[in-house]
């Protein structure tokens, strides 16, 4: 399953990289900047997977990860979450700076935004302190 959704991701990643060429060559760099910024979050992916790993860990214990096979339900879950939450994130944060996006869907971004920004705080530092740090 991994195999899958990292593939799907390096497919992302490629077809991320050619539209911000090709806008960026056709002169258009407001459309540029939105696939650059999509293209940067596909290619953070890997770094989410471990970080989102991580502060699931240090909350739950670790419920839905088989350790030793690596496998579970949350592992199949982030699987496909590592890339599709932070560009569902992305693209809600570009519909927000539209004009037609009222202060209630604003407000709803925000309130999704700051409790998965806190989440991802303890993902680093735990995977800092038990990932990180001991390779030093």
């Amino acid at each position: 399953m991994s195999q899958v959704t990292i593939s799907i991701d390096g497919i992302l990643i490629l077809l991320f990289a050619s539209m911000a060429l090709r806008t960026a060559m056709a002169g258009r760099f407001a459309e540029h900047r939105r696939w650059a910024l999509r293209l940067f979050m596909a290619a953070s992916a890997v770094w989410f997977f471990r970080v989102a790993l991580m502060g699931w860990a240090t909350l739950t214990g670790g419920w839905g990860i088989d350790w030793e096979s690596f496998t579970g339900p949350f592992v199949y879950a982030l699987g496909v979450g590592q890339y599709l939450l932070p560009l569902a994130m992305l693209q809600w944060y570009f519909h927000c700076q539209q004009r037609e996006a009222g202060q209630g869907t604003q407000l709803a971004f925000v309130s999704t935004l700051v409790p998965l920004t806190i989440f991802m705080a303890i993902g680093i530092f735990a995977a800092t302190l038990g990932m990180w740090l001991p390779q030093v």
